[in-house]
């Protein structure tokens, strides 16, 4: 093949497109076969186009007649096609019965329409039919609550009215000039949208594509308990959430809210009372809440005791309200201490108490602890 001269293109019968000329040959040197064209002598692709053409070709003995026409394949105008009378009316050196004038893909013989413009889409019989890239529609689902779901389309080309056709989960058609077309209330389910250009049959024109609808799962969080006490490395002053049912959630502690996409969370809790709530852009999935409260360390001292228990009492709280009950639940003493910086200690005068064990809550701002200790 000769390449393409830009600067002195090829254009011999001055029709203004630009001419390449082909020429098939057999690279095994002293092979009798010879290359037959099986496609069309003249090809044409439109300016400003990416289109690639393929040339084919068959390899052909002095002696073959591939289409049994009493012309030898190497000679003949025609060589897949019978044509015994070798006609050329335009003598481009294709025979008629195989000849496409217009350049559509569609023979002369069977082509209705000849002179179709270059580069339009034709249908089986060589006619210019409606078309539309695939990229001319965008079809879109928005999932929400039960019964809140929507579908949308958006149309690149806004010269034309579109038919919008549903079917499945219901059946509805509309007519539409608009560049965005949204339809809501919908339920879950399975549905077929089948788009048309108006006043164009859909035997010619239509783009169907499926959309299914699936109604959001209930919010579903899981976390630690509700209490905890602080450890020596701070570790546990986090609480971790296992999250399903959402895509994104909305996590607020405190007041302050953070959003993820990931459904396990770490929060680090301030010490005493914390509160969370998690949700999700869906209303109808649920709220979770839940309080935490992190309580500062405490610690007594002997375990048995005799006629007095000492407690210390982290964090900064001070005042603090130790409360001592029997093991059957009985309270039988409920008294406040002042505590300060310097001084974190708890002296607690257990001389009147008998024999056994006794269980101590000890609670303030930021402690929540009890134990149970027993009077020797």
């Amino acid at each position: 093949m000769n390449p393409p001269d830009f600067n002195d293109p090829q254009d011999h019968n001055k029709d203004n497109i630009y001419e390449v000329e082909v020429t098939f040959i057999n690279l095994e040197d002293g092979a009798i076969e010879v290359p037959v064209p099986v496609t069309q002598f003249q090809l044409q692709v439109p300016e400003g186009t990416t289109s690639a053409l393929e040339l084919q070709s068959r390899p052909a003995l002095p002696d073959d007649d591939f289409d049994s026409d009493g012309v030898p394949d190497i000679i003949d105008n025609s060589p897949v096609v019978f044509n015994p009378n070798q006609a050329d009316e335009d003598g481009d050196g294709v025979g008629d019965v195989s000849d496409d004038a217009d350049h559509d893909g569609v023979w002369n013989p069977q082509d209705k329409c000849p002179d179709t413009p270059l580069g339009v889409r034709v249908d089986t019989f060589g006619c210019e039919i409606f078309y539309l890239p695939s990229n001319n529609f965008n079809v879109y689902k928005k999932e929400k609550c039960v019964d809140n779901h929507s579908i949308g389309i958006s149309f690149e080309d806004t010269s034309y009215s579109y038919t919008i056709n549903i079917s499945g989960a219901i059946d509805y058609s509309e007519v539409t000039d608009k560049k965005e077309w949204i339809i809501s209330n919908l339920s879950s389910g399975q549905y077929s949208i089948c788009i048309g250009a108006d006043g164009i049959s859909s035997d010619e024109f239509e783009r169907c594509f499926e959309v299914q609808l699936i109604d959001p799962l209930p919010l579903s969080v899981y976390s630690n308990e509700s209490n905890f006490t602080a450890s020596v490395d701070g570790s546990s002053d986090s609480v971790q959430l296992e999250m399903a049912g959402g895509s994104v959630y909305n996590i607020e502690l405190n007041g302050l809210t953070t959003q993820t996409s990931r459904s396990s969370y770490s929060l680090t809790l301030r010490k005493g009372l914390n509160t969370v709530s998690v949700s999700t852009d869906q209303e109808c999935q649920g709220v979770f809440e839940k309080e935490y409260f992190n309580s500062e360390s405490v610690a007594y001292t002997p375990n048995p005791f005799g006629d007095e228990l000492s407690i210390y009492v982290g964090g900064q709280d001070e005042n603090v309200l130790v409360e001592i009950f029997t093991t059957s639940g009985k309270l039988i003493r409920s008294d406040y201490y002042l505590l300060n910086a310097a001084n974190r200690n708890i002296s607690v005068n257990t001389s009147g108490f008998k024999m056994g064990g006794y269980l101590f809550k000890v609670n303030g701002n930021t402690v929540k602890n009890s134990f149970i200790a027993i009077k020797k």
